[in-house]
């Protein structure tokens, strides 16, 4: 409950009447993998009481299990005298704000809109009220002259405060920080710990979690936390979470005597499932680089056991995800090439085992679990990555090389199209998923051509989309689909899927002030490494001259000798962060900014 205590020029200043909460023997899984059990927690009313541990240690999870973004495996939360976990898990998130370590703010909507979003599409207010209420709160974080402004031109710690004042419009009864300042600049930190300990003042009931002694708000108290971690890592004999004795190293090298003392490997690696990812993508780029070892492959079916045998006949192959992860303690890196309704479950699993994970596009079902996932494994100091091997394709490659030397002039429009004639289907999952199980074309060719637009033209202001189902199943998502994106670049993005072709439109069209460049045909790394091609093989990325895209205008066009295909750089990237602390290949922000996108078409389409 809210009530207004006095007024300034800016806001009403009000006084929060925040709830208890306790957790009564509350434990956490991922599968049958125990992170936290049996952790008890009191935090009287009005209070705020922080939560402060290494890396890896549960505090994420447990303030996941507090309002259900994931369930508890055993144990109770009780909000004001009663059960959270028979309230139905939306009206809970109404009761219980949360504020994520990296903002999750929708990019192509303003500071307000963000603000009001859930207003009326969970509360069910009327869009002016919402926006009146959200004025209210931005006002309140001393936003109000930034309540037009989308994300990019916000700030760090500005972005956290809009996250802050989006939880309190939905007027909670308990405010959550999962590392609230952890991904701000130094500088910022200050602004969003006054802003909290504000709150604190006012009555709110806050639980804090940090891994850094000096960032809690004034006024924390200790935790007051009972339980047991099941992770490894540093615990107080009792079994309480606290701060460990020493720093968390910033780079997460991989884990014992695989890397030896010098921190080499090879990364022992784990692919899951050997249909086409697995087969054609993971198994030869992963055997074509030294820093890795096939060790082990999950597959089931007869003839896909077979295969797997044939091309890696050193790996251990088994039946189950559950096998594999009884290996757990002879791994450092699991690849999922399974359908996208899986990816969750395993890679989730594979962050609690304390492994690195490569997960394939689509990176998950939805954005919020996408953004789950990344949480999960920074908490886990685990590196997480997406397999959006298009970057890396010769035409990609290509293009972009073109607009860094400005040969097209100011590009206008790009036009960007995966079609293909296959009105018999695939022949496996992708014929019978659903939109919700992550099926359908737009989550298949979308990931990689959201993707693609995004890294040659930045962020997404306005998007829009259609989808149409041609295939004989009823049931089945989306066969063919279309996507306009306004960049805030103001470049124009149009992009085309589809699986039933008869005639393929260019795979690439760009017009730009000066020039134009368009490009016929799909990649050919996918057919090369089918065929068995390696990618050590001279001839593996490069183009034949009958497939360069033309460049200039009609009338006087210019063949582009095109650049070559590097698959294998994604692999090569990889390494390098897990071995030496680099960047990974693909930020999975990046993926989960491409979801968002996805579920903005779907729901309009």
């Amino acid at each position: 409950m809210i009530t207004s205590t006095s007024t300034n020029t800016t806001a009403d200043i009000e006084t929060f009447h925040g709830s208890s909460l306790e957790l009564k023997n509350l434990t956490m899984a991922y599968g049958d993998i125990e992170v936290l059990r049996n952790v008890s927690l009191a935090v009287p009313p009005g209070t705020t009481t922080c939560i402060i541990g290494p890396s890896g240690s549960g505090k994420s999870t447990l303030l996941r299990g507090v309002n259900r973004l994931h369930e508890p495996k055993s144990g109770d939360v009780v909000l004001a005298g009663e059960s959270a976990l028979k309230v139905n898990p939306d009206i809970l998130r109404s009761r219980i704000g949360m504020v994520f370590q990296h903002f999750n703010l929708f990019p192509d909507h303003t500071a307000l809109e963000n603000v009001a979003l859930a207003l009326w599409s969970v509360k069910k207010m009327s869009k002016a009220e919402a926006r009146e209420r959200a004025r209210r709160r931005l006002a309140e974080v001393g936003l109000a002259e930034r309540a037009d402004h989308r994300p990019r031109d916000l700030s760090g710690g500005q972005q956290q405060r809009v996250a802050i004042a989006r939880a309190l419009a939905m007027e909670p009864e308990v405010m959550l920080f999962d590392e609230a300042t952890s991904a701000l600049d130094p500088e910022l930190v200050k602004g969003v710990l006054t802003l909290m300990a504000s709150l604190a003042k006012r009555g709110m009931t806050m639980v804090v979690v940090t891994h850094e002694m000096g960032l809690r708000p004034e006024g924390c108290r200790p935790g007051g936390l009972y339980g047991r971690r099941r992770s490894g890592g540093s615990r107080h004999p009792r079994g309480d979470l606290r701060q460990p004795a020493q720093r968390t190293p910033p780079a997460f090298p991989l884990r014992g005597p695989l890397m030896g003392a010098a921190g080499q490997g090879p990364i022992r690696t784990a692919v899951v499932g050997f249909g086409i990812s697995g087969r054609v993508f993971h198994a030869p780029l992963i055997e074509a680089d030294p820093s890795f070892s096939l060790d082990v492959i999950v597959a089931a079916d007869p003839d896909r056991v077979a295969a797997a045998a044939a091309r890696s006949p050193r790996a251990r192959i088994v039946p189950t995800a559950e096998a594999m992860f009884a290996l757990a303690a002879d791994l450092d890196l699991v690849i999922l090439g399974t359908p996208p309704a899986t990816h969750f479950g395993i890679a989730s699993t594979a962050i609690a085992h304390k492994l690195h994970v490569v997960v394939d596009k689509p990176f998950v079902t939805t954005s919020a679990h996408g953004q789950e996932l990344v949480a999960l494994a920074s908490d886990a100091g685990v590196q997480l990555t997406v397999f959006q091997n298009r970057r890396w394709d010769a035409d990609f490659l290509t293009l972009r090389k073109l607009l860094h030397e400005g040969a097209l002039g100011e590009v206008r429009t790009f036009e960007s199209r995966f079609e293909w004639w296959r009105p018999e289907g695939f022949g496996n999952w992708r014929d019978s998923a659903t939109t919700a199980e992550g099926g359908g074309i737009l989550h298949d060719l979308g990931a990689h051509l959201i993707d693609q637009a995004v890294q040659l033209f930045g962020p997404v202001a306005r998007s829009y989309g259609e989808t149409a189902r041609q295939g004989l199943n009823p049931d089945a998502a989306d066969t063919e689909a279309f996507v306009s994106l306004l960049h805030d670049s103001g470049v124009r993005s149009r992009l085309w899927m589809n699986g039933m072709a008869a005639q393929a439109g260019p795979r690439f069209h760009v017009l730009g002030s000066h020039a134009g460049y368009t490009k016929w045909g799909l990649d050919g790394q996918e057919p090369a490494l089918d065929a068995g091609l390696p990618p050590s093989d001279p001839a593996y990325g490069v183009e034949s001259q009958e497939s360069w895209g033309l460049l200039g205008v009609d009338g006087a066009t210019s063949a582009v000798p095109a650049e070559r295909g590097a698959y294998p750089q994604f692999y090569r990237l990889l390494a390098g962060a897990l071995l030496h602390g680099g960047p990974v290949p693909v930020d999975p922000a990046d993926a989960v900014d491409v979801l968002k996108v996805i579920e903005e078409v779907h729901a309009l389409a």
